[in-house]
């Protein structure tokens, strides 16, 4: 069930079911979880192996821990620039209420 708090009253209701695929792996005695959203076992696998290799600290990891940083730095980046653009859309409406009293 995913829930969504209400901005007005900031209450939290439920939005509605959502279907996801969960896989559950070992990798030398680590365990992983893989859950996405959607019908997708090999999307969920693949995540639950690379959580279990995580927690398994093996050490070809690093190559894949390295890419893996540089891709969230990449994609922190690119949200802030989609924020800055989406800044430059904002409406202030009280400012605009003032304007039309004057």
């Amino acid at each position: 069930m995913t829930l969504v708090r209400e901005s007005a009253r900031r209450s939290v209701f439920p939005l509605g079911e959502v279907l996801v695929t969960e896989a559950k792996v070992r990798v030398e005695g680590a365990s992983g979880l893989g859950v996405v959203r959607g019908w997708d076992e090999a999307g969920a696998e693949d995540l639950a192996i690379i959580d279990a290799s995580c927690r398994a600290d093996l050490a070809v990891n690093l190559p894949w821990w390295e890419k893996l940083v540089a891709a969230e730095a990449q994609m922190e980046s690119d949200r802030a620039v989609e924020r800055t653009i989406l800044e430059t859309t904002r409406v202030d409406f009280q400012t605009m209420d003032q304007e039309a009293r004057t």
